[in-house]
């Protein structure tokens, strides 16, 4: 008994021990790290989606290693004092509410790791800040900063490419200890990365900067910063909206810049915005835009460079095209105590480059009126360095007026003067979405880009209304709108023709949709690859004007594919069509389809009708009927060319119901009770001459299936010609 009950009790303690070894593998959705606990061991436990909470202090020691987890780190204290080199994180991290103690002027790398650094967090040194690696790549970088101290901030990495995009964020209070009247370089922020003398690194994407809220800092770049070359493809997109900061550059910092700078200034307060690039030229076109925000001092469009006496040391500049305009909410207030008060377009020199052009634009009448006599040099000694050099190689106003369908837009510089004007061809067709069939066409030199259509009552068939508007003129044009007959890629037509001719212009094959009866009155060429399809059974009917054939297929692939055979597709002869599908170079696929001929057919004697003529190509047709083909063959099959049935019914065979002179290939895949039925009081179902080929294998029919063919008041059901060849497997024949 005592030996039972000993085994029972070690049973029960190993039952109460099991449960907790497993769970040493079970990552916790919290992890609370206290002192001498291991910052990489509780990124290890924490489950992804997790929180680590820090109590009290908790030293940093050793590398925080790479999970890959989205992690928020919060409460105490960091300490990283202990930590040498560069700071590597290998996670998403969200820092809140807590204190990261850094030796002063540590590198921080975010190795392309979305990283949030809250509004809460304290920092009692600055640091350097980088969204990417030190010389590697990283596919894209998301970096926001709301709090602590930082000399310098860097969208991208250092001597680190970025494949992808770059996206930095600067607000809350970050920097509190900054003089943002400072000329001191001492706190820099960076949309790109920082690139050494003598490197290279490049951003594949654009290099996104927000600077907002109560942050403040001494230079603001939306490129790169140091000595090195870097090209940014997508070029830099600025978008300042609050904080404080001396100087605002939409390109970079020493280093030759490539690529396009777009810079929106709409809150805030700076001293200075320069369009380009400091100290350095770049390629590239830049736009300025001020919105709002305060700024003290000036605006270039272009590059800065130093003056040296009364004139400049450097003479940096853009190799593209300038935009700066000026909106309504602007704030210009030149209350900056010192010299060079201006407005220019162009870069801060007095001899300017041909490869620059610039345009100083205002936006709007509250604008112009501001600051149509506050342009170029304001003080006396700036004046005097600039010389004549005018605000922009073009200075604009524009005004706008209406007429129609047209606006007109007049400038105070007479170049750019034109017209925009709205205009539909044709009748668009409605089939179940918004139709938005006008086209805008400018003339003269139409300055500030494309107008956006607006549209109203053009969700349904009736009249609709195209408009653009611009400076507070508007221009309109209506238009009908019918019930379309087809659909494709989304949009209506009002003829089969219209959409057939729409799908030869587009690269890849095309389906068109019927949706409803229809006639067409001329041939309809085929050239390229084209589906026909319908939810439900259509007929498309040639007119008795009409000659020639319904469809002639001259290259591509042409398919017709009804829905099911309770709802096939008709293509319905006129009395002078000679042929409903004529293959003159293309590939056929007939499915669920009827072809319908026309017992009041008027032809010559060497000009008979047929359901199918194929010249050239292959022609497939699976469960098709042709009928009423009254005064010729139904189906023609000419030398060197090959036809496959399947499923087939001829009735109404006036001659023979199929001429082969080239291959016919017989099969049931369908299973029905027939592979081929043929019936009229024509001579043969099949005629096959010298050189053609008929082949008849059944031998994958389902076992039980009844295949036959069948052919029903005729002469003679299957006439092989003498040089003719016809092959039958499997195959029983019924008269």
């Amino acid at each position: 008994m005592k030996k039972v009950l000993s085994l029972m009790i070690a049973i029960a303690l190993v039952a109460m021990i099991l449960p907790f070894a497993l769970s040493t593998n079970v990552l916790a959705q919290e992890v609370t790290l206290t002192s001498g606990g291991s910052l990489s061991e509780a990124l290890t436990q924490v489950a992804d989606g997790g929180r680590i909470v820090v109590d009290g202090t908790v030293a940093v020691t050793a590398a925080l290693g790479t999970h890959g987890k989205t992690v928020t780190i919060t409460g105490g204290e960091l300490d990283l004092t202990g930590l040498t080199g560069d700071i590597n994180l290998g996670d998403h991290i969200t820092f809140e509410n807590i204190t990261l103690n850094f030796t002063d002027n540590a590198a921080v790398f975010a190795c392309g790791y979305k990283v949030k650094i809250g509004e809460d967090v304290t920092m009692p040194n600055p640091i350097r800040i980088f969204a990417g690696k030190r010389g590697a790549a990283v596919e894209s970088t998301d970096l926001t900063v709301l709090g602590g101290q930082y000399y310098q901030i860097f969208g991208g990495g250092n001597n680190g490419e970025v494949l992808g995009d770059t996206h930095l964020y600067v607000g809350g209070n970050v920097n509190p200890q900054a003089d943002p009247s400072s000329h001191s370089a001492t706190y820099c922020i960076y949309g790109g990365g920082y690139i050494h003398e003598g490197k290279t690194a490049n951003i594949g994407g654009t290099a996104y900067t927000v600077y907002t809220g109560n942050a403040q800092a001494n230079y603001l770049f939306g490129a790169n910063g140091g000595p090195g070359t870097g090209e940014i493809k997508g070029g830099t997109n600025v978008t300042v909206s609050g904080g404080a900061v001396m100087s605002v550059y939409g390109g970079s910092c020493y280093g030759s810049y490539t690529g396009n700078t777009k810079l929106m200034v709409s809150g805030g307060t700076m001293e200075q915005v320069f369009g380009g690039c400091e100290k350095v030229s770049m390629t590239g076109n830049v736009t300025v835009d001020i919105f709002g925000g305060t700024i003290k001092r000036r605006i270039y469009g272009g590059c800065y460079n130093e003056t040296s006496g009364t004139g400049f040391a450097t003479s940096n500049y853009v190799t593209g095209e300038i935009l700066l305009t000026l909106h309504s909410g602007a704030n210009i207030d030149y209350s900056y105590d010192g010299n060079d008060l201006a407005i220019y377009a162009h870069s801060r020199q007095s001899t300017l480059s041909a490869a620059e052009v610039s345009h100083l634009v205002y936006g709007d009448a509250t604008a112009y009126a501001n600051y149509k006599s506050k342009v170029k040099a304001q003080d006396f000694a700036m004046s005097l360095i600039m010389g004549s050099t005018s605000a922009a190689d073009h200075i604009h106003y524009h005004t706008y007026t209406a007429s129609g369908a047209v606006i007109t837009q007049n400038c105070i510089d007479s170049s750019c003067s034109a017209t925009a004007a709205l205009a539909v061809e044709g009748t668009p067709a409605y089939a179940g979405e918004p139709v938005e069939p006008a086209k805008l066409t400018y003339t003269g030199n139409w300055f500030g880009g494309d107008l956006q259509i607006a549209y109203a009552n053009n969700t349904a068939a009736g009249t609709g209304m195209a408009s653009i508007t611009c400076g507070g003129a508007t221009a309109s044009v209506d238009f009908a709108i019918v019930e379309a007959d087809v659909a494709m890629n989304g949009k209506g037509f009002a003829s089969l023709e219209q959409a057939l001719a729409a799908a030869k212009e587009t690269p890849d094959a095309d389906t068109i949709t019927l949706l409803q009866d229809m006639e067409v009155s001329d041939w309809t060429v085929i050239n390229t690859d084209v589906t026909l399809t319908s939810d439900q059974a259509i007929t498309i009917t040639a007119a008795d004007s009409q000659t020639g054939g319904m469809f002639r297929i001259v290259g591509g692939s042409f398919c017709i594919e009804g829905a099911s055979e309770d709802a096939k597709i008709t293509l319905a002869a006129g009395k002078n069509t000679t042929h409903i599908i004529s293959n003159n170079g293309g590939n056929v696929v007939l499915t669920n389809v009827i072809l319908e001929g026309n017992e009041n057919t008027v032809h010559t004697q060497n000009t008979k009708t047929h359901g199918i003529f194929n010249d050239a190509g292959t022609v497939t047709a699976k469960s098709v009927d042709i009928v009423k083909i009254v005064k010729g063959d139904s189906i023609y099959v000419m030398d060197g060319t090959t036809v496959n049935l399947d499923n087939v019914s001829i009735s109404g065979s006036g001659r023979y119901g199929i001429k082969v002179k080239g291959t016919l290939n017989i099969s049931n895949t369908v299973c029905n009770d027939h592979a081929l039925s043929v019936s009229g009081s024509g001579d043969h179902a099949i005629d096959v001459e010298k050189g053609g080929k008929v082949v008849c294998d059944f031998a994958d029919v389902p076992e039980g299936s009844s295949v036959i063919l069948l052919f029903d008041n005729l002469r003679k059901g299957l006439n092989v010609r003498k040089g003719g060849n016809a092959i039958l497997s499997y195959v029983s024949e019924e008269n």
